[in-house]
């Protein structure tokens, strides 16, 4: 384990013992369909102050960028660009997020991973210590036209079939 590495799992333990266990969720994740099938996913969560600490820590000894990225492209089978990501937000640009025909939009279904598949076994007490869970509160996919659909607390998103309205 490379010393700086080190440094930031013995910070997070002091972090931790001073602070308790703290939570990382997702409020909210929206997929933005565009007219040409590409997409945005915005992806929100909220942080305090010791979590956005906390927070700071874990992306010292975790790559989340390249994670999402990994993981994004696994679930939607797509190509993925990571935008930004922040204490409060993830931006991300997907390619070919949805097929059209004649008017008609179709998005995949997708899964939400467990956090656990993200991490070496090594790492899992990041999990636990953090509580962390990425299935988001509320997913919400919006087409061009305004149509949206929303799922609470699901874990699996269906595939979806909009024929588009003239705007």
């Amino acid at each position: 384990m490379f010393p700086f590495t080190r440094i930031i799992i013995i910070g997070l333990i002091f972090l931790l013992s001073v602070a308790g266990v703290s939570a990382l969720s997702i409020s909210q994740i929206t997929y933005t369909v565009e007219q040409d099938g590409n997409g945005t996913v915005d992806m929100n969560y909220q942080l305090n102050s010791t979590e956005k600490l906390q927070y700071d820590l874990i992306t010292k000894v975790l790559d989340l960028k390249s994670i999402g990225k990994k993981e994004l492209e696994k679930a939607l089978k797509r190509e993925v660009q990571v935008q930004s990501i922040t204490p409060e937000s993830v931006q991300l640009s997907v390619y070919n997020m949805a097929t059209i025909d004649s008017g008609t939009i179709t998005t995949p279904s997708f899964t939400y991973v467990p956090v656990e598949s993200l991490l070496e076994p090594s790492l899992y007490w990041i999990i636990q210590k953090f509580n962390i869970d990425f299935t988001p509160h509320i997913s919400k996919v919006v087409f061009p036209d305004g149509y949206s659909e929303s799922f609470t607390d699901a874990e699996t998103i269906p595939v979806i079939v909009h024929q588009l309205t003239s705007t």
